[in-house]
């Protein structure tokens, strides 16, 4: 491929995806999500848990990354509504009466600090990014739902891509949040 058609590609033909440290999504989260905010407002109590995945979105000639997003293991808060997938991996034991065993638990999967580089927005960076965890969440932690909590500025963009709200809003910092989820068995 020449020089030229990769400049003139979508930025969403060059982006590649990978796995990284918890260090490494500290930047975009602070200057996206908190600017100025403490330390302790952009880490995660679970950022360093062996099941937790962090990945990044790059672009060549960009040493960091553009975008990032944290994958967790993480059950649907108690007193939500139960009107769609399992809140728990709870939810999802049981016994095959037919088969004998214990059916394995499925785990419920979350993402957080999901954030991109204001530059790179509206390029679809993010899309390809949530896509990739959808399938992550699938594929490598076996989990059949997951969910997140949205600022409610950004609900729309998550309907988008098939998310959708459940339970009520609360403030926190000033910003208005949303509970938003999808079935992953939806997916294609």
């Amino acid at each position: 491929m020449s020089a030229t058609a990769l400049t003139d590609a979508p930025i969403t033909e060059k982006v590649t995806i990978r796995r990284i440290s918890t260090s490494e999504t500290l930047p975009l989260r602070s200057s996206v999500l908190w600017p100025g905010a403490p330390l302790w407002r952009i880490q995660v109590p679970d950022d360093d848990h062996p099941t937790t995945a962090h990945y990044g979105a790059f672009i060549p000639g960009v040493e960091d990354a553009i975008a990032i997003i944290s994958l967790f293991i993480d059950d649907i808060p108690e007193g939500e509504p139960v009107d769609g997938p399992p809140k728990s991996t709870a939810d999802v034991q049981g016994t095959d009466t037919q088969h004998g065993p214990p059916i394995a638990s499925i785990p419920i999967a979350r993402f957080r600090k999901f954030a991109c580089d204001p530059s790179y927005q509206g390029q679809g960076v993010g899309t390809k990014l949530l896509k990739h965890v959808f399938d992550a969440a699938r594929s490598d932690m076996g989990a059949k739902t997951i969910w997140c909590s949205a600022r409610v500025e950004t609900q729309p963009w998550y309907e988008k891509r098939g998310m959708r709200a459940f339970g009520d809003t609360w403030l926190k910092a000033d910003l208005l949040y949303v509970k938003m989820r999808i079935d992953l068995k939806s997916l294609n």
